[in-house]
């Protein structure tokens, strides 16, 4: 394949924890685990940075000799995602698969032994700990295949808090897409990588399986609510939304979308359902059907947080 390497964001960091951030010192960790990897698979690459200005970037830039670099004005990772998802769709005709990295991550294996590397489509690293509540995923790695580019761009664009909110957009707009990784990590103790100045450097004669948390239900108030409301497991197969008034079907789009995230199919018992379907008409939204609910809520009586509803909230 033809490849794109695309590091964005920031590429020197200064810290109180993690300490400086120097780029040019995480080289020797890339060369092994993509550069010289992907050239050994038979592969052919090109790096790009989309990135700002830094007192590394000179030396970085004259060690990996970029073939594209964009910089930009260091505004906001949400402005980045959006001059990323740009670039991405105006050469996603030039390369085969798109890498999307950031410059202070060093991995410990190989790219060509990641998780469904040999698979095709779009690929998020794993979820995160507040995917129950806001279908956040992990914003370390990004890879689509050529086809999957402009879904990638929208997600990227849709971003308006962070880069994590990728894997929202997929799961609100039913775009398919491979997980690398089940299991749901913390920033640190990761099997694919470490943040820099977070832990020491990988030892590569020693494999890390990872350490996954046990529970994301700590992390979810959102989600915890809807468990209590139903009094024992949830069954995530059919919703039925109870919409008594008119004026809910407007103020509560954004409870209902994220429960479009939750469950497989939604329905509506409602006397207002030629209203709802001007608004709610993405495909797993069920009308006319005989498909018994698993559950059921009245939605006046759920509400999301601030946050949350801005985020599900339609743009």
């Amino acid at each position: 394949m033809k490849l794109c390497i695309l590091f964005r964001g920031e590429n020197e960091r200064i810290h109180p924890v993690r300490g400086h951030m120097n780029p040019c010192f995480n080289i020797n960790n890339w060369d092994t685990t993509l550069f010289n990897d992907l050239k050994a698979a038979g592969h052919t690459y090109d790096i790009v940075f989309h990135t700002y200005n830094s007192n590394c970037l000179e030396m970085l830039t004259s060690l990996l000799v970029p073939k594209y670099i964009e910089i930009n004005p260091s505004v906001s990772q949400v402005t980045n995602c959006k001059l990323v998802a740009d670039w991405i769709s105006a050469h996603k005709n030039d390369y085969d698969r798109f890498i999307i990295l950031r410059f202070d991550i060093l991995y410990r294996i190989k790219i060509t032994e990641w998780p469904k590397w040999n698979e095709h489509g779009l690929f998020i690293v794993n979820r995160e700990k507040h995917w129950l509540d806001e279908r956040l995923g992990t914003d370390f790695v990004f890879i689509a295949d050529k086809d999957s580019v402009e879904d990638l761009a929208a997600a990227l664009r849709y971003t308006r808090r962070q880069a994590h909110q990728v894997l929202q957009y997929f799961y609100i707009n039913d775009i398919p897409f491979h997980l690398m990784y089940n299991e749901i990590y913390l920033i640190d103790n990761h099997p694919l990588y470490l943040i820099v100045g977070l832990e020491p450097p990988p030892d590569f004669s020693k494999p890390f399986e990872g350490v996954p948390i046990p529970s994301m239900l700590s992390y979810s108030q959102t989600y915890s609510e809807l468990i209590k409301k139903n009094g024992a497991d949830l069954n995530t197969e059919h919703c039925c939304i109870y919409v008594r008034t008119k004026e809910a079907i407007l103020d509560k789009i954004s409870e209902i979308y994220y429960l479009y995230t939750v469950f497989n199919s939604i329905s509506f018992d409602s006397p207002y359902i030629d209203d709802l379907k001007k608004i709610f008409s993405k495909k797993r939204f069920l009308y006319n059907t005989d498909k018994v609910p698993t559950y059921s809520l009245n939605i006046d009586t759920f509400n999301l947080t601030r946050q949350e509803k801005n985020d599900f909230a339609p743009i």
